[in-house]
């Protein structure tokens, strides 16, 4: 019980760091790659929330 927990636990510490990760590298890309980022948050991928695809 408590190995699964720990398991489970791992894999979200994982996917935290992932997305930390991205979200540092968006924060230090340069603007063209931003308005990429941007264009594909609108097919529904929302990369924060003043991104357009939220409001709608």
């Amino acid at each position: 019980m408590s190995r699964c927990g720990l398991n489970h636990l791992i894999y979200a510490i994982k996917l935290a760091r992932k997305l930390l990760l991205s979200i540092i590298a968006l924060l230090s890309a340069p603007p063209p790659v931003l308005l990429t980022v941007d264009a594909i948050s609108g097919l529904g991928f929302p990369t924060s929330p003043s991104s357009p695809s939220l409001q709608r």
